[in-house]
């Protein structure tokens, strides 16, 4: 069975300033509100689908609230992913499995309206695992007072499609999602990246292998970083007009076994082999 996306964390230690990268590229974020405790606060773009983009962020600029430690550590782009699904049973799954568990624990953000809205999460597997598997949510209140209505509406984007995990082992990444989530078989996808992938069919998540000794992007944010997610993409049935609507750079495609696709990432700094687009059925 496919994982649903409830959402994917983008991580940065200035909130206007990746706000005002959003903007410049047509992505119009919507402000969620200050998280409990009052250390970080969010920005949504949020998608047709259901899915949607967090933008979070500290809500005094350069420091490095552990509110979130576990989920969020590095504050330098792309730092997670969420499914939402019955928290307690994955939990009990991974517990059986005799990996460790975080949770479930409450979490909170009060809305500019005033609304507040509650969810339960929970982190699960081996330490070295962060980042490969997602964290769950599951709603206390009502879903729509956590996401009130898409902001990327009666446009070519959808929803989010695809998470690149950079690894440092396939295998043992492959393991724990299969484990987990019984994923299949990975197969192998060719791309202009500087980096062996492999994806899952059917499911949202790709494995990154950057190549030894090189230079690129992917391969520095890996460095920098323990494993985890690399980039996000996001879906559209409608390449063309998706690269009218919005500003979108080195356009290529990409060789699965089967189809191709091409892909294309926003075009400023702070995005760019951050969040991309990927062309979907």
């Amino acid at each position: 069975m496919s994982l649903n996306i409830d959402h994917v964390l983008f991580a940065w230690p200035d909130h206007d300033e990746i706000l005002s990268a959003c903007e410049a590229v047509g992505l119009v974020p919507r402000f969620g509100g200050v998280h409990d405790g009052g250390e970080t606060q969010n920005s949504l773009i949020a998608f047709p689908d259901g899915s949607y983009l967090e933008l979070i962020a500290p809500t005094e600029p350069g420091t490095n609230p552990d509110r979130w430690a576990g989920i969020v550590d590095h504050w330098r782009g792309p730092e997670n992913w969420c499914i939402q699904t019955d928290v307690r049973s994955i939990l009990t799954r991974a517990l059986k499995m005799g990996m460790p568990v975080t949770g479930p624990n409450p979490g909170s953000r009060e809305r500019p309206d005033g609304t507040n809205v509650e969810w339960t999460i929970g982190r699960y597997g081996p330490h070295q695992a962060r980042g490969v598997l997602p964290f769950a949510i599951a709603d206390r209140t009502p879903r729509e007072f956590r996401i009130p209505g898409a902001t990327v509406m009666d446009g070519p984007l959808t929803g989010v499609a695809e998470v690149l995990i950079g690894v440092e082992s396939v295998h043992d990444s492959t393991k724990w999602l299969q484990q987990l989530h019984d994923f299949p078989t990975p197969i192998d996808v060719t791309t202009p990246l500087a980096a062996n992938m492999l994806t899952f069919p059917g499911q949202p998540v790709s494995l990154l292998k950057p190549e030894t000794e090189t230079a690129s992007a992917l391969a520095h944010q890996l460095d920098e970083t323990e494993q985890q997610p690399l980039a996000f993409l996001l879906s559209t049935k409608d390449f063309e007009a998706a690269i009218e609507q919005f500003a979108l750079t080195d356009i290529g495609e990409w060789k699965y076994r089967h189809r191709r696709r091409r892909v294309a990432w926003f075009d400023v700094d702070l995005l760019r082999t951050r969040v991309g687009v990927i062309e979907h059925d």
